[in-house]
């Protein structure tokens, strides 16, 4: 929820004194709920107004992965935020149509490192996961293990575990491998550190199992080519992270939110062409 929080300071301090700017949000693809993402956009929206830095910003919220791609190619909205299995799925489309991108992450570098994580006394094994149940939190973390289960057992990932189950904070991540011997978890590397200074027992009952590269980023924003040169030129400028905008960042305590303009997509890129070639194949 921290992300969302973000964008609408970012965009709505950033565009303060500019036309309405038309944001869409693929909500069900980056965060929990629909509800508190739009009460939590609300709150803001709120201070913000009183603070003198709102003018007006249309946000959509989106759970059809077509339906935002469409208005967005079709000039309908002027900038989106999206998983990165959709811009990659999609990248030729939204390349054509992009006029500048930049990522957001929770950790302190762009790019994540997923851990999966299991119960020290579990008898976990890779020939042996049906009996087993997996928790994430975001998409990316479980299209990081879909992958590998796809590449290794010619699999999906119904087909191998019990159950998957996307669980809504990574606190109960950890409390879940941390009581139970049936279940696996993936989470981001940061947080399962910051997790085990706060609570020293979780790396004595658990065991990391398998690291990912550190490859994968929370969310994709694309700006639309046709946006304004003076519009662009103010994201460039909140992207740079000049020192009024640090002030807000961090009196808001959001100071964990990265954005990053310039960053090399070519492994991240590598990653979900072979993960959708992987989808394709093994049916």
């Amino acid at each position: 929820m921290k992300f969302i929080i973000f964008l609408f300071l970012f965009l709505n301090y950033s565009f303060a004194q500019e036309d309405k700017i038309r944001l869409g949000i693929l909500y069900n693809k980056i965060f929990t709920s629909e509800k508190d993402e739009k009460i939590n956009s609300k709150i803001w929206e709120m201070y913000l107004k009183e603070e003198k830095l709102f003018e007006s910003i249309n946000t959509s919220f989106y759970e059809d992965d077509n339906l935002i791609l469409s208005d967005f190619i079709n000039n309908k909205l002027d900038v989106i935020v999206v998983n990165p299995a959709l811009y990659f799925k999609n990248k030729t489309r939204l390349d054509e149509m992009t006029k500048r991108f930049w990522a957001s992450s929770l950790s302190k570098e762009v790019f994540q490192e997923y851990y999966l994580i299991k119960n020290k006394k579990s008898n976990v094994s890779f020939e042996n996961l049906k009996n087993f149940t997996l928790h994430y939190r975001d998409n990316s973390s479980k299209e990081w293990i879909e992958s590998f289960i796809l590449k290794e057992k010619k699999k999906k990932l119904d087909k191998v575990f019990n159950e998957t189950i996307n669980v809504d904070n990574y606190s109960k991540l950890i409390y879940i491998v941390f009581l139970r011997t049936d279940s696996l978890i993936v989470i981001p590397k940061e947080e399962f550190e910051t997790l085990s200074k706060l609570n020293p027992q979780v790396i004595k009952q658990t065991e990391i199992i398998k690291k990912s590269e550190p490859i994968f980023f929370t969310g994709m924003g694309l700006t639309n080519k046709n946006i304004s040169d003076e519009k662009v030129k103010i994201i460039n400028s909140m992207l740079e992270k000049d020192e009024k905008n640090q002030e807000v960042l961090n009196s808001s305590n959001l100071n964990r939110i990265y954005i990053k303009r310039d960053f090399d997509l070519n492994l991240i890129n590598q990653f979900y062409s072979n993960y959708f070639t992987l989808l394709e194949e093994i049916k």
